[in-house]
């Protein structure tokens, strides 16, 4: 249960290195902004507090069920200060949080100190802003986008909690949401179960740095009001068509692993994914056939790389595919 700990001179050559071997670990010392290795809640409002932050508008990751009423129904943005200075409180409970759209504002990015060798990694990573106050929680999950994270605590103190892949059957999916509610469990619970699916856990304070790798199972608990930037980057060809054309699912979840690293893809795994590429662009009547199909050779696929399934839960799977055809009923899945 013991994350990998690095200092900030390591940090450039240690990174492509995790990235490969798929390992989590924390960086400590880098700084942040303006050359600081930490700052406050108060320091980062009083510098940012004009600064707007484009919300969020999922209803996944870190979830804002009141997202119309946020700003008083006039506009989807929020400052910074009215965030931090707890002048929203009445727009949404202590137990919301705040996710920012892909762009991180210019006033922060400005001011971000850069990460060493990210640039040569990818030129053009993907910025998120989390605030969230004491007590928040997220789902155990893992994201959709399949793309290496590194997550910076700015303010505050969170809990992040790492589950690989391959344990994804005993977290009882639906789609990559796990079923199980961790905020239920008592502390032994918790320990007996992350003992038996060899979770990582990590408390980050300000100036930490977390590499979350891809399509890693992640649960993070907010310490203490909280505000962390993230940086998503490297998204190859192969799972970029994986992430962002196909349903995601613990079986889809794990055959994307085996095509993080585009040097050591075997050659039958190539033919597997050619014949995913090849069933996705074959035309189908309705995107409920595209679905049933697809579904089919993903599960074929999976059974191919790992076998069989160990155990499945009665109803997940059924309840799985109740969500997924509801998305495409609405249009927003296998549209034809």
């Amino acid at each position: 249960m013991v994350t990998r700990t690095f200092k900030s001179d390591q940090f450039k050559e240690s990174l492509p290195d995790l990235m490969r071997s798929g390992q989590s670990a924390v960086f400590q010392d880098l700084p942040f902004l303006d050359g600081e290795l930490s700052i406050s809640i108060e320091d980062f409002r009083k510098r940012f507090g004009h600064v707007e932050i484009p919300v969020h508008e999922d209803f996944g990751y870190l979830m804002n069920r009141y997202l119309d009423t946020l700003t008083g129904g006039q506009s989807v943005r929020s400052t910074i200060r009215a965030l931090i200075d707890g002048e929203c409180d009445h727009w949404f409970p202590s137990q919301s949080a705040v996710c920012s759209y892909q762009k991180l504002p210019d006033a922060i990015q400005r001011r971000l100190n850069f990460l060493p060798g990210l640039e040569e990694l990818d030129g053009n990573p993907i910025y998120k802003i989390f605030y969230a106050k004491e007590g928040t929680r997220t789902l155990l999950h893992f994201d959709q986008d399949h793309r290496h994270v590194l997550l910076r605590q700015v303010c505050g103190r969170k809990r992040v909690v790492m589950i690989e892949p391959c344990h994804h059957e005993y977290l009882l999916p639906i789609g990559h949401n796990s079923t199980l509610n961790l905020s239920l469990l008592k502390d032994q619970e918790k320990d007996r179960l992350y003992r038996s699916v060899s979770a990582e856990v990590v408390d980050l304070g300000p100036g930490d740095l977390l590499y979350i790798p891809p399509l890693t199972w992640h649960y993070v608990e907010y310490l203490s009001a909280g505000f962390s930037i993230g940086h998503r980057f490297c998204q190859k060809p192969i799972t970029r068509f994986l992430s962002e054309n196909l349903h995601q699912t613990g079986r889809l979840q794990n055959i994307a692993v085996r095509y993080l690293d585009e040097n050591n893809i075997s050659k039958e795994e190539m033919e597997y994914f050619v014949e995913l590429q090849n069933l996705f662009s074959k035309p189908f009547a309705t995107g409920f056939e595209k679905y049933f199909a697809l579904n089919a050779l993903i599960e074929d696929i999976y059974s191919r790389m790992f076998g069989q399934s160990r155990f499945l839960a009665i109803g997940i799977q059924e309840l799985e595919q109740t969500g997924f055809l509801r998305l495409i009923k609405a249009g927003r899945l296998y549209s034809v």
